[in-house]
């Protein structure tokens, strides 16, 4: 298709035209009949309703009103003039495109978007969407990942933090710890390296540096549980296993788990 033509006395560059409609509406579609081309958008379901349910007008007049208000190239064209079968020729797709002819249709593209969420990519951009209202969901997916990622950790820290919510654990996301599981990493790593460095009788009869826990540390753990008692850190492997056992399963909560890093 030829996207240039000429008129007097300039020539129009189509492509140009189309790519800055594409800016401005979400979906924007090309026909051709004969030399004349149209760029039109779907129409929406209260547009659509108001003109299906109007009692005044005949179907050759809701036909041309459905052209005229999505018709974006040529601008300001009379319908009436063109040939009969254009106009309901090009309602018809414009309803089609819009998924407004049929109930199937309709269901079929909910089946696609739900599908769709499935989606690691797009279950981000709603997390985000949800901690950061301001932001558009349709922007956010036009995101690169060094920005998703940063708004993923403070959409993260938000809904765990301020409004109570859980993260389940799952493979190939972009991910990053709740606050509450770093700190309780961040603690147990550092009881693991003061006591590898200490000669302190601890209150475990074992040898392995690693596995010792001081009094002092135990104050520390319980001070720690009364201010995360949902974290159970006293029934976890950290505590019997040391480092290592931060690498295994543990018995934290799986729902306080959170994503691994792409």
């Amino acid at each position: 298709m030829d996207m240039t033509i000429s008129m007097a006395p300039k020539e129009v560059d189509l492509t140009e035209i189309f790519l800055q409609l594409k800016d401005q509406y979400r979906n924007v579609f090309i026909q051709q009949f004969g030399s004349q081309i149209f760029f039109y958008r779907s129409i929406g379901r209260k547009e659509y309703k108001t003109i299906v349910d109007d009692t005044v007008m005949n179907d050759f007049q809701k036909e041309n009103v459905i052209c005229e208000l999505c018709t974006l190239y040529p601008k300001n064209i009379n319908f009436n003039n063109l040939d009969a079968g254009i106009p309901s020729k090009l309602a018809d797709l414009i309803i089609k495109n819009s998924f407004l002819d049929t109930v199937q249709a309709r269901q079929n593209l909910l089946a696609y978007y739900r599908a769709q969420m499935y989606d690691l990519d797009n279950q981000i951009s709603c997390l985000i969407n949800e901690a950061f209202p301001q932001f558009d969901l349709e922007d956010i997916e036009e995101w690169d990942v060094d920005k998703t990622t940063k708004y993923l950790s403070r959409a993260e820290w938000k809904l765990h933090n301020l409004r109570g919510l859980q993260f389940v654990e799952s493979e190939g996301t972009y991910g990053g710890q709740t606050a509450a599981q770093s700190q309780v990493q961040q603690t147990m790593q550092g009881q693991t390296n003061n006591t590898a460095r200490t000669s302190e009788k601890t209150i475990r009869g074992q040898d392995k540096r690693t596995s010792k826990l001081t009094p002092e540390k135990l104050k520390e753990m319980e001070e720690f549980a009364k201010k995360f008692p949902e974290l159970n850190v006293f029934d976890d492997s950290v505590l019997k296993e040391g480092i290592e056992g931060m690498r295994g399963e543990g018995t934290l909560s799986p729902a306080l788990k959170t994503p691994n890093m792409w």
